[in-house]
């Protein structure tokens, strides 16, 4: 459903992530807890090296009604140790404190949930500027805050014309602040920017008919920027300056969608329609009030039909859409190309999709083949642009956020799990990506990944089991004129790699204990477009206790 169900940036698709919920107990009270501990170690030259320690305590308590879970982490991230002839990546390490916390009451057919989450992480380094491009004496992120709470409503009405009823009223913020200062200078610049965001989101589920299930929805979001700036001299001076954002920028976004199921037969049917507006409000000292506005439509049709009891054969078309955000429209400060300057006729990113799949449900082998073709219109990319009849600022270069491009994405997704014996099973998955500009002289598409997979092979005997898995990326040398000029990206491209892990692990009740080797074959790799590189030979151990 992309775009129709999640809205603005699900062009390709969504990885969707759950909190871990409480349970109900059946009766009385019920009191369980967990305690996991890792660490994770290379040795580089002789010298050992933690590259991680974590320690997760999670405690939960049950009753029939009421339903609690807290859980509180701490980690401690070394330097990553990267693969032969290249060593500790420094600065990589960073520290990390999180707590969560969720209850749930339930009441015949009403059932609340309150949630709150936190995550704090200090002295994040930027490997990037330091270290690859020697910018930068002092980079890092200090500290990085982000705290997500709300309160969820949910009535089961269990009605042909209302099945559940469902309000999240939400508050998020994060923060960041950030300490840099250039190589050879003495003057530290301080930044700190924090956004505020206000939500609520109404879904409506009904079933007119067995054959027929429809979820409506309603959604509004209110962001809010603070930036701040300033300069630190040696002997202590301190001068105020704008922050990288208009402090004070706005964006409300307003979403409503309705997503339709229907059943016929061997056929399944799936559509949807979406409306978003989207306005953005700044204030800059240079450029005055500024204001835009955007919106879209968006819908999605798919088709499945069941082949056989365990083969199904599916078809769907949908739109997606990607509106200018705050970052992408407000900020005015130096980039890689110049000072950025927001453009008033900015318009959302559009995309057409359509996707062939093949799936297979057998008990011992699953499949999944699909294959993908996207269109992309009115691409957001940074073009010259005069300012005030010049076509410099503060002695850079002007530049500003235009719909000036189109590209086609096209690619191919294979998985398959299969039962090869009792004890023995596969798992195997590949994604190739091509993607291209259309124009008078098209040339890739930026940052597009090579083909990459993994194959691994699972031996289970009871209680003990063992893994052996293989990793590998195809080289990526189809490059666009800013992926040449991007430093995270290896003069001629990104180099194959093929790297070999192992895992084994043992439970015997209340314990569980894992042994993880990456790298075994100390390969030097990096991701495409990543400003690091991979872990080199490593061995990571995991135990678990629960009560």
């Amino acid at each position: 459903s992309g775009s129709v169900a999640y809205g603005s940036g699900a062009l390709g698709g969504v990885i969707h992530f759950h909190t871990q919920d409480p349970e109900f107990s059946a009766e009385n009270l019920q009191i369980s807890t967990r305690a996991v501990v890792k660490y994770g170690g290379a040795y580089w030259e002789g010298e050992r090296y933690d590259q991680e320690r974590t320690a997760r305590a999670t405690f939960q308590m049950s009753t029939p009604r009421v339903a609690t879970i807290l859980g509180v982490s701490f980690k401690n991230f070394g330097e990553l140790v990267a693969g032969e002839g290249l060593g500790p990546q420094a600065p990589s390490a960073y520290q990390e404190q999180d707590i969560d916390f969720k209850t749930k009451f339930k009441f015949n057919k009403h059932q609340v949930t309150f949630a709150w989450q936190q995550v704090v992480q200090d002295s994040v380094g930027s490997y990037e500027q330091v270290s690859q491009l020697q910018q930068f004496d002092i980079f890092q992120a200090d500290p990085r805050i982000r705290l997500l709470t709300y309160v969820r409503y949910r009535f089961q009405a269990d009605r042909p014309w209302l099945q559940s009823l469902t309000v999240t009223p939400a508050f998020q913020r994060s923060t960041e602040e950030r300490d840099q200062m250039q190589r050879g200078a003495n003057i530290m610049l301080h930044e700190r920017e924090e956004v505020q965001t206000q939500s609520l989101t109404l879904e409506a589920t009904t079933r007119p008919h067995e054959k027929w299930n429809i979820r409506n929805g309603a959604e509004i979001y209110y962001d809010v920027v603070f930036s701040e700036a300033d300069e630190v001299k040696a002997n202590g001076d301190s001068t105020l300056l704008p922050g990288r954002y208009p402090d004070g920028a706005s964006m409300w976004n307003l979403g409503l969608f309705s997503l339709h199921q229907y059943t016929a037969g061997k056929w399944q049917f799936h559509g949807g329609l979406r409306y978003n507006r989207v306005s953005i409000e700044a204030f800059d000292q240079l450029l005055g009030t500024l204001s835009l506005p955007a919106d879209a439509w968006v819908g999605n049709l798919r088709s499945s039909l069941e082949l056989s009891s365990d083969q199904f054969l599916s078809l769907s078309v949908h739109t997606g859409f990607r509106t200018p955000n705050i970052a992408d429209w407000t900020r005015i400060s130096p980039s890689d190309l110049g000072i950025a300057i927001p453009n008033e006729q900015l318009r959302p990113e559009r995309s057409t999709t359509a996707e062939l799949g093949y799936h297979v449900q057998k008990e011992k082998l699953k499949v999944s083949l699909s294959a993908y073709y996207t269109e992309l219109v009115d691409l957001m990319d940074r073009l010259p642009t005069p300012f005030q009849g010049s076509d410099s600022l503060m002695g850079q270069p002007v530049f500003t956020q235009s719909n000036v491009g189109q590209a086609l994405v096209a690619g191919i997704e294979a998985q398959v799990q299969a039962i090869l014996r009792p004890q023995l099973s596969l798992h195997t998955q590949w994604t190739y990506t091509y993607g291209q500009t259309v124009e008078d002289q098209p040339q890739p598409l930026r940052r597009v990944p090579p083909l990459f997979g993994k194959v691994n092979l699972r031996y289970q005997l009871q209680a003990f089991y063992f893994v052996g898995e293989v990793m590998a990326a195809g080289a990526q040398t189809q490059l666009s004129e800013r992926d040449i000029r991007d430093p995270r990206i290896p003069d001629g491209g990104t180099l194959a790699w093929t790297i070999l892990n192992a895992y084994l692990g043992y439970e015997f009740e209340p314990f569980t204990l894992a042994l993880r080797t990456e790298n075994i074959t100390n390969q030097a790799y990096r991701y495409h477009g990543s400003s690091v590189d991979g872990y080199g030979r490593s061995v990571w151990l995991t135990g678990q206790f629960d009560l």
